[in-house]
């Protein structure tokens, strides 16, 4: 009897534990450095998309890269902007190359595909690459599958477009919301101490 009686005080207790950590969890979700990230990221691609179609010879006709090159170079502030998009970049560069060495040898066969998967993932393993090791295998087997005949004029959109977007959400970034810690900064200056007449003056927030 004790069992029965105390099974229903239990379920009230998990279900408001479970509604607490969804608010918490959906309030991390939208914080303010959330939301301006996420306003800086749409308009970085909207205007990598715009700016794709203006490019020369046939990267015009990929110009769907040019959003992605803009997200994968958001970043919280701006030198990590910077070395994400030139490490994606690098390892689109050799996704590519390794692509072109795997054609040149003959045409892709399963397991030729898969030993340059499995170099592409070892590539992944050089310094100071970090978050382009994911692009190597993923543009080879993008300019493999997707590029088809038209691979030179494929992986050269590829890489222009995406080029362009990091560019693009680079200077995003830098401009619109520009991440400077002001309130660390205020902090800061309000612990200084200025002198006056052999005094110090402590100037304190408002």
């Amino acid at each position: 009897m004790g069992d029965t009686h105390a099974q229903p005080q239990r379920r009230p207790a998990v279900g408001t534990r479970l509604l607490r950590n969804s608010v918490a969890g959906l309030s991390s979700a939208f914080t303010v450095h959330r939301l301006q990230l996420a306003a800086k990221a749409a308009l970085a691609a909207g205007l990598a998309f715009a700016i794709a179609p203006r490019m020369p010879g046939s990267a015009a006709e990929y110009p769907y890269y040019a959003p992605l090159g803009a997200l994968v170079s958001m970043y919280h502030n701006v030198v990590g902007s910077v070395r994400q998009g030139l490490q994606a970049l690098v390892g689109l560069a050799l996704g590519i190359g390794l692509a072109f060495a795997l054609v040149s040898i003959g045409d892709p066969s399963p397991l030729a595909v898969a030993v340059f998967m499995g170099i592409g993932v070892l590539l992944g393993g050089l310094p100071r690459i970090g978050s382009g090791s994911d692009w190597i295998p993923t543009a080879a087997l993008l300019v493999l599958l997707v590029g088809g005949s038209n691979r030179d004029d494929f992986s050269f959109g590829y890489l222009i477009q995406m080029g362009v977007g990091v560019a693009v959400g680079i200077a995003v970034n830098f401009l619109v919301f520009p991440p400077l810690h002001f309130n660390a900064a205020a902090t800061s200056l309000g612990k200084l101490r200025w002198p006056s007449g052999g005094n110090y003056l402590t100037w304190e927030r408002p």
